[in-house]
């Protein structure tokens, strides 16, 4: 066997790439050199594997060969190591001579789809979700009688700015399509809508099955109060009522009944979920692989709904499905023609600047446009940032007149008192609640965000400094007290199904005089937490600091934003924009003017095919 060019082991010590990427490398090595022909070949075949498994461990579900054409594998190491990717034509044709590069229509490690390299399982996975998708975006399912848009969505279109009941127009979506995706930021009403949308259709089929679902539990818990809250302001008959009272939403990984041990689902296409509508929250938290396992659950004559900001960060894995949702259907373009004939007949209103053409998806994608939650400083900062309005946002930030947003220095752990003296009242309410449901709330009440866990702008950095304030303001410790001390707050980091605890869940120590610390958890009554004893916990850490990936699915009444004054490819846009809009009340940033402005330049991209799927370019024949 001819020895590799490439330094593998060099390559994972460099930690430009991990152990995973060079064991796929390894094994591509070794079945082109079987195959025998040309050293190099066998080389460049290697360095395209461990490229494309290490950008999707990235997020993206693959390569774009013009990305990297004339860019060596290491490119961000001080002295790059490896040969430069040849230009796109000849990577392409040396790619396709491979028999380990396909086609998708057998497996094989690599497949090559136009210019884009994949990994077999998420070319396969992309081209089953964006075949799902437009099948059920495309179907109509008929239209709702306009009583019911009446009764279930009765303001008059004059309240709106632009003259629309987008919320109506998202509910006539739901019901004419078995795919309805209503995007828009906090506030914007999607439960609101969800909830009218789910009375007016139990009211018309009493009988019908509902199923809620978020991808995580804190965000799960967010959508039942959500849901529930909203459905207590409605006039619904007692047996509707009751019906969708009982309904709570769980993860998705529960809904669809992972087995952990098979790591597979109990639910899929030959073992559908008994529900006739389906609704997801918080759907740019759903990677690709998720999105999959859902569409193949899906009774096929379901509606699903799923809701999401797409301004916000995407999943932590492979894949932004809801950003490509929105950019295959632009709704900004207007509704389809479909839609357009279907809010007329049901509302009585014509729809301004309706597509001429019938987009895909433009019937199933609308986007809310009004925000109810928060106005002012908030807004606009938000506003700003989804933008990539660097100066309006230091703007909104220099205002003195407005009292919701404000900035500050960037925080250093060596004058951690000055940038954390205001939350002394916060810290004194949480470590001497008189209750474990005080406790609760005074947490709930203010959060620090972090962009990063590492560093001095990192989580476990204001972790330490919040300790050390506790102990200087004489406040219960792990120094004075131990690490599960009364008002210590932990983030659960790994589902713990026993325990019924979930990666992301939110809890507080606290004891009676007298009594061992347990830890507090939120419970289906508000009023009511939940104890586990401390020897019970799954993995967890401390929770005076998240970062804003965590803090997704929750809010905040206050919120401390720290972003990092080294540079990091964390610090994005789209973290800003989430970390900003997970609070009700006010913000404060601390950040130097160019770290935030380096984050609000910097787009989150992920590399995929799914949009040219959704759009109908792609070979979206295989379901297999």
């Amino acid at each position: 066997m001819t020895e590799p060019r490439t330094s593998w082991r060099a390559l994972r010590e460099s930690r430009a790439i991990e152990p995973i990427d060079e064991q796929l490398a390894t094994f591509v090595l070794r079945r082109a050199a079987l195959a025998g022909g040309d050293a190099a070949a066998h080389d460049l075949l290697a360095r395209s594997a461990a490229l494309v498994s290490r950008e999707r461990a990235r997020g993206h579900s693959c390569v774009f060969l013009a990305d990297w054409a004339g860019l060596p594998l290491d490119v961000d190491s001080a002295a790059p190591r490896t040969a430069p990717f040849p230009p796109v034509a000849a990577w392409r044709e040396q790619l396709r001579a491979s028999p380990l590069v396909g086609d998708g229509s057998a497996p094989t490690p690599l497949v090559l789809a136009g210019d884009r390299l994949y990994l077999f399982r998420f070319h396969a996975a992309e081209r089953r979700v964006g075949a799902r998708l437009r099948e059920r975006g495309s179907a109509p399912t008929g239209a709702p009688h306009r009583a019911g848009v009446e009764r279930w969505f009765p303001d008059p279109a004059e309240t709106f700015a632009d003259g629309v009941d987008w919320q109506a127009v998202a509910a006539c979506a739901a019901w004419s399509r078995r795919l309805a995706v209503i995007l828009g930021g906090p506030g914007t009403g999607k439960t609101t809508t969800v909830a009218r949308l789910l009375a007016m259709l139990v009211a018309a089929a009493p009988q019908t099955r509902i199923a809620l679902a978020a991808p995580t539990g804190k965000a799960a818990a967010r959508l039942t109060d959500s849901v529930r809250s909203q459905l207590e302001l409605l006039e619904l008959p007692a047996p509707a009522r009751a019906a969708l009272a009982a309904v709570e939403a769980s993860t998705l990984h529960r809904l669809l009944g992972f087995l952990p041990t098979a790591g597979v689902f109990r639910h899929h296409r030959r073992r559908p979920l008994p529900a006739d509508v389906i609704v997801v929250d918080e759907a740019s938290m759903v990677d690709l692989e998720l999105m999959d396992a859902l569409l193949d659950a899906a009774p096929p004559a379901a509606r699903l709904v799923l809701l999401g900001d797409p301004d916000q960060l995407a999943s932590v894995a492979t894949g932004h499905v809801l950003g490509d949702l929105l950019t295959a259907a632009d709704p900004d373009r207007g509704v389809g023609p479909h839609l357009a004939a279907v809010v007329a007949a049901s509302t009585g209103r014509a729809m301004p600047g309706a597509c001429d053409d019938d987009v895909a998806l433009a019937d199933a994608v609308v986007r809310l446009r009004h925000t109810w939650r928060f106005g002012g400083g908030i807004r606009d900062l938000a506003a700003a940032v989804r933008a990539g309005d660097a100066d309006a946002a230091a703007t909104v930030l220099a205002d003195p007149v407005r009292n919701d947003v404000r900035a500050a220095p960037a925080f250093d752990p060596a004058t951690a008192a000055r940038s954390l003296a205001p939350l002394d009242g916060w810290l004194r309410a949480v470590t001497t609640a008189a209750s474990p449901e005080a406790c609760l709330r005074a947490l709930a009440d203010t959060q620090i965000l972090c962009a990063v866990r590492e560093g001095p702008q990192g989580v476990a950095s204001l972790g330490a400094a919040i300790d050390a304030r506790l102990r200087t303001l004489g406040l219960p410790s792990p120094a004075t007290d131990g690490p599960y001390h009364r008002g210590r707050p932990l983030l659960v980091t790994a589902n713990d199904h026993a325990a019924r605890l979930y990666n992301g869940d939110v809890g507080v120590c606290w004891s009676a005089p007298g009594e061992a610390s347990r830890a507090w958890f939120p419970g289906e009554d508000r009023e009511a937490p939940r104890a586990v004893g401390i020897g019970r916990l799954p993995p967890h850490e401390p929770a005076w600091a998240i970062t804003v990936h965590k803090s997704q699915g929750s809010e905040y009444g206050s919120v401390l934003l720290v972003l990092p004054e080294r540079d990091s490819p964390v610090a994005t846009r789209e973290l800003v924009y989430t970390g900003v809009t997970r609070a009700r009340r006010d913000v404060t940033l601390l950040a130097s003017e160019g770290a935030l402005r380096r984050a609000i330049g910097r787009r989150t991209r992920r590399v995929s095919g799914l949009v040219e799927v959704l759009r109908g370019a792609g070979d979206d024949h295989r379901l297999m």
